[in-house]
């Protein structure tokens, strides 16, 4: 007997987060088999497809052999949205027949990355460079900016998630909008923040996942925990970014109006907003991040102004 999740009319990243927040859309649903109902929704967004395909991709390890993932729909709009976005493609098994996918084929260029699972470094930039690709001419320092943000927040699930699936990746641009944005999608269901961060000895007791948030976006912190044989002492160069990366995207988002938001086990954060309780937990993190393409501040300003002290006290604590 499956479980069936009805989506709504618009399923954008936004909405997911409101219906979360009012503990309509549970993540822990999709523990059991499920049947995945779109007839009624009209449009569904990169954020929202990418979050979908890493919960079903997290749950499917643990799913009877020959479960699979029912899809109900009509084939509207959204489904041929869905097909273009490769929300179809990978190692998941979907009940939906061969006909009906080709049915919703649609060309496959614009200015999107359609959803991807890197699972190395290499992967990782890759992504990034064609996330840049989605906008023609852009200054080389708008460029660069746009690739740290996109490469970090990746590299930050690849390295500390422990989800064996990598990310679901994706990012949708809107070049004729007057700030020219891009909106970035990376979801994981990994161990989360708190559980990364608790692995350094320093933060083994976080009270709870709001004060996990509140530590990883903190300059000069890493959970990055160097071991060190008796007698021996840490290379306080080694890694010199370590633990400013989160920050320094957050940071890009705030100070261009743009927007970043974390969500991992039951809090969330949110640049415009602040820290909050969820009701629902998300299994891992997922982030958020838009960014306008007219930038006024850029990541090395931000860096530079960053103190990153040399010496072997630095601390190496936080989530990056």
């Amino acid at each position: 007997m499956s479980t069936r999740i009805q989506l709504p009319k618009q399923f954008t990243a936004d909405v997911l987060l409101s219906e979360a927040r009012a503990a309509r859309f549970n993540p822990e649903a999709f523990v059991e088999a499920v049947a995945l109902d779109l007839s009624q929704t009209e449009f569904v967004s990169i954020g929202a497809a990418a979050c979908l395909k890493a919960l079903a991709l997290r749950y499917q390890d643990g799913w009877p052999e020959g479960d699979c993932l029912a899809l109900r729909h009509g084939g509207q709009d959204c489904i041929r949205y869905l097909r273009r976005m490769d929300f179809f493609a990978g190692d998941l098994r979907w009940c939906v027949p061969e006909e009906d996918v080709r049915q919703c084929f649609q060309d496959e260029t614009g200015p999107f990355v359609p959803l991807q699972k890197p699972g190395t470094d290499h992967e990782s930039a890759t992504v990034a460079k064609r996330v840049i690709e989605c906008f023609h001419g852009l200054e080389p320092r708008i460029g660069a900016s746009l690739k740290y943000a996109v490469s970090e927040i990746i590299d930050n699930a690849l390295q500390h998630s422990g989800f064996r699936h990598g990310a679901v990746v994706g990012a949708q641009a809107y070049p004729n909008l007057a700030d020219r944005p891009i909106d970035v999608i990376v979801a994981d269901c990994g161990i989360g923040v708190r559980q990364h961060l608790s692995q350094h000895p320093l933060y083994r007791s976080l009270a709870d996942d709001a004060e996990a948030l509140r530590i990883a976006l903190t300059p000069n912190v890493t959970g990055v925990y160097q071991h060190s044989a008796p007698g021996e002492r840490p290379d306080p160069l080694a890694s010199e970014n370590q633990g400013i990366g989160l920050s320094v995207v957050n940071s890009l988002a705030r100070r261009n109006a743009g927007r970043l938001v974390v969500w991992s086990g039951r809090a969330i954060y949110d640049s415009r907003q602040g820290i909050a309780p969820m009701p629902v937990a998300w299994p891992g993190t997922v982030v958020f991040l838009r960014l306008p393409t007219r930038l006024q501040v850029f990541h090395r300003e931000i860096v530079d102004e960053i103190h990153v002290p040399r010496t072997t006290n630095r601390k190496r604590l936080g989530f990056e």
